[in-house]
């Protein structure tokens, strides 16, 4: 669960992971995980991140 947040966090540049490279170790293996490539195979037929929606006022 956590492998969106900090891969969030990193590419938006609110952390550096050069400042922890036990976290940065762990996301590498998370994502190179054969089941972590399925899943962006089908989440991600296109290979493109979708930006998120608008947010609409209520």
């Amino acid at each position: 669960m956590m492998v969106f947040p900090v891969a969030y966090a990193t590419r938006m540049n609110v952390a550096d992971m050069e400042q922890y490279p036990n976290v940065k170790e762990w996301l590498d293996r998370v994502e190179s995980r054969p089941a972590f490539k399925r899943m962006l195979a089908s989440a991600r037929p296109d290979g493109r991140i979708s930006p998120p929606p608008a947010l609409q006022p209520r």
